[in-house]
């Protein structure tokens, strides 16, 4: 109604959001899509409306062809999904994609202006966010097998981004396998925590679910395994890892912020959204077995909350809290 000769949406929505809108929008000619960081493509059953996502990180770019034509010349052509003016908008189907490789020779007027955003973005983050007392140490022998200080502060953090009663977070989406030394804390160190965008989800469970997650925490213990949980200020249990699997924990031990774990209870609990889709053996968390408080799409990412934890509770002073303990004879941490 306005004059346009084409109509694309450019969206930030999960997969499923965008195929919901090629469905249910035939007005629509092309949708380029983000948020996932998977390649994909769709056509509309329903309305012929494509869809086109490229991916994260410019690994991929799509070609993608939109002829309009007048009708009485376009009324026979394969893929018009829409009139616009009298004519018709056909995209071609399927688009082209093509992989970004170092076989792609570089450009050196684009590369001149990489250089320069290169150096401007270094630079910022290098600018202190907040600091921290001691030091943070994300190995992965330690992140993935006992309580560690970086593992508790980042529950912490979880648990303080939704005010939840509690927060779960497992040892393998902690990522720098290095020692972060004490002192001033920047966005560097957050990206080095956190290299990959997670994203903070709320989600009620019940104290037979938390049980079962504790246990799924530990099951491999003395192993090192991504599963291997670190858990919110106010929660503590003990664990013999040399027990059968699903009977580690000692049920008398768990303490949900002083008091013994209510297994009828529901509890708000924080995570991040790869262990609340019931990854890592988290199944009791799966396939809508909780309820979703904050759906992943309008959750904050770690990175925002770790910074905003970093500029309200600096100078931080995490520490080993006996929150995890193994009673076995032989356990220990990492050196």
């Amino acid at each position: 109604s306005q004059g346009a000769e084409v109509v694309i949406a450019i969206t930030h929505s999960r997969n499923e959001v965008d195929i919901a809108l090629a469905d249910k929008c035939p007005g629509l000619d092309l949708i380029l899509g983000g948020h996932d960081h998977g390649y994909a493509l769709y056509e509309s059953a329903a309305t012929g409306v494509p869809m086109v996502k490229s991916g994260t990180d410019f690994r991929d770019l799509t070609s993608v062809k939109i002829t309009v034509s007048a009708a009485s010349a376009a009324s026979d052509e394969e893929g018009a999904v829409a009139s616009r003016q009298g004519g018709t908008v056909r995209v071609a189907w399927p688009p082209g994609r093509i992989p970004v490789t170092s076989d792609i020779e570089e450009d050196p007027a684009v590369n001149k202006t990489v250089s320069y955003f290169h150096e401007l973005v270094a630079e910022k983050m290098k600018r202190p966010i907040g600091s921290c007392a001691v030091d943070l140490d994300a190995r992965v022998i330690n992140v993935r097998r006992v309580e560690s200080v970086v593992g508790n502060l980042i529950a912490d953090v979880y648990k303080f981004t939704y005010s939840a009663d509690l927060a779960i977070v497992n040892g393998g989406a902690i990522r720098s396998d290095s020692v972060i030394p004490a002192g001033e804390l920047n966005m560097d160190n957050v990206m080095t925590l956190f290299p990959f965008e997670d994203t903070c989800a709320l989600i009620e469970v019940t104290g037979d679910q938390l049980f079962e997650a504790l246990e799924n925490g530990i099951s491999r213990t003395p192993a090192q395994d991504g599963r291997f949980a670190h858990y919110s200020g106010g929660v503590t249990f003990s664990f013999d890892h040399l027990r059968e699997k699903g009977s580690k924990v000692i049920p008398d031990t768990v303490r949900v912020n002083g008091a013994p774990l209510d297994r009828k209870a529901t509890f708000k609990v924080a995570t991040n959204s790869f262990l609340a889709a019931g990854r890592e053996g988290y199944k009791m968390f799966g396939e809508g077995k909780t309820k979703e408080l904050i759906k992943e799409e309008y959750g904050k990412t770690i990175h925002q909350a770790l910074i905003d934890y970093l500029r309200t509770k600096s100078p931080l002073n995490p520490q080993l809290e006996n929150r995890i303990v193994d009673i076995s004879a032989d356990s220990g941490r990492g050196k």
